[in-house]
């Protein structure tokens, strides 16, 4: 069902109807690029079967996974779609311009754009604090429970950290591209796979979640580090 449904309304909805009528265009579509945990997750239940007895019947089929995980991720992904997709427009707003795709920074203002980009951050903080109650069975009593939590909050706030130093100020290069925009769009790829990194890690117990928390924390060091030489000479 969540195959299908994502290919429909993805060629449907977002490309078709969405992409060039809206500003929302990629929140609302976020929602199809959201469901690939739903589509793997429910590929791996093979007892999980879609009742057509009744309309409330089929809802629950399709939204019980067995997990709180596979939702987990959806609503991560979901919000993390606008802040990337933004950023990168904010990054390339003349380009979007040209083509007639109505992108936030084009009809809402950049200031606008990343004051929104601002409020998901802090709901991708908020999601990871909750991290923990999505691998279930976990009360504050774990270890794991606070280093999946702990780790989850710190990324989510080093990937805010990039949305906060995006300068509307700064002097475009010659392509009218902003370099701050453009290091969060591609920071924001690095987060999305380090939290995916750090879910796969914790699944394995407390062990795997500090090697996934060093690891994770080490790369955002690196990148950090790198910045700093690079603006420093």
């Amino acid at each position: 069902f969540w195959a299908a449904f994502s290919v429909i309304f993805y060629v449907l909805v977002y490309s078709i109807w969405l992409k060039r009528s809206t500003p929302q265009n990629i929140v609302i579509g976020g929602i199809a690029g959201s469901t690939p945990p739903l589509v793997g997750w429910a590929a791996a239940e093979s007892d999980l079967q879609i009742s057509t007895e009744s309309v409330a019947l089929f809802f629950e089929s399709i939204t019980e996974m067995g997990s709180l995980m596979p939702w987990f991720m959806f609503v991560l992904i979901f919000l993390w779609t606008p802040p990337h997709f933004w950023a990168l427009a904010l990054y390339r707003s003349e380009e979007y311009g040209k083509v007639g795709v109505p992108m936030m920074p084009n009809v809402k203002g950049a200031e606008r754009t990343l004051f929104e980009m601002k409020i998901y951050a802090i709901l991708l903080i908020v999601l990871s604090a909750v991290s923990p109650i999505a691998y279930g069975g976990l009360d504050e009593s774990d270890i794991l429970y606070h280093v999946l939590g702990w780790n989850a909050v710190i990324m989510s706030a080093w990937y805010a950290s990039t949305i906060w130093r995006i300068d509307l100020d700064e002097v475009p290069d010659e392509d009218g591209r902003k370099a701050t925009a453009s290091r969060s769009f591609f920071d924001s790829m690095i987060y999305l796979a380090l939290v995916f990194v750090m879910l796969v890690m914790s699944s394995m117990g407390v062990s795997g979640a500090v090697v996934g928390a060093l690891v994770t924390i080490g790369i955002i060091a690196r990148i950090e580090w790198t910045k700093r030489v690079s603006l420093g000479a």
